[in-house]
């Protein structure tokens, strides 16, 4: 520096960059940002990966333990089939309640809001609302291949078929609450002498 000349010297930023730092600091503002709004969405993208995860665990589960529950019930005799897995007990094989009945716990699902026994499996036949003994072949219940003729003597009839059916038409069903609100799974099937 010349003291002759008058060369003022500024402290601080060198004159070009006064501009510069305030332009720098939006920057990273700005990239911060965008920053921000990436890791949210790619958190969300884990939050989805993983409640989709869990629904299809879920489900599996689910179709499993019906597939079991149809098993279980083939173990049992032809005749003994409706009286022990329908909702009544005084027909049951061994006495009044002693069946197994038409629900069934399946171990890590939760029941769906509303369920009035709070199992989330169950076994359904052609019965009449009211009227858990009385089997069916007349009604219009198109999810058990309804109406069939569960006799087999060549008539669709409203008669009781409880003591004397060929074919047992049963839906098993489970319920429960999962991560993105009440979910359901079926198998129908239809048991006879030889299954």
């Amino acid at each position: 520096m010349k003291l002759g000349n008058r060369t003022r010297v500024r402290r601080g930023q060198p004159r070009g960059m006064r501009g510069e730092s305030a332009f720098t600091l939006l920057e990273v503002l700005i990239a911060s940002s965008a920053m921000l709004v990436a890791s949210l969405g790619f958190t969300q993208a884990l939050v989805s990966a993983s409640r989709a995860q869990t629904m299809a665990r879920e489900q599996t589960q689910a179709l499993e333990a019906c597939r079991r529950q149809i098993e279980v019930i083939k173990t049992e005799t032809l005749r003994d089939r409706f009286r022990e897995y329908n909702s009544a007990g005084s027909d049951d094989v061994d006495g009044n309640g002693r069946g197994p009945g038409p629900s069934f716990v399946v171990t890590g699902l939760s029941a769906a809001d509303g369920d009035t026994d709070g199992i989330v499996g169950e076994v359904v036949f052609p019965t009449v609302s009211g009227a858990p003994t009385i089997l069916r072949e007349d009604l219009n219940m198109p999810e058990l291949g309804l109406p069939l003729d569960l006799d087999s003597d060549g008539v669709i009839d409203a008669t009781n078929h409880s003591s004397d059916y060929e074919l047992l038409p049963i839906l098993v069903r489970v319920r429960w609450r999962s991560a993105a609100g009440e979910a359901q799974v079926q198998m129908q099937c239809i048991l006879g002498e030889d299954v």
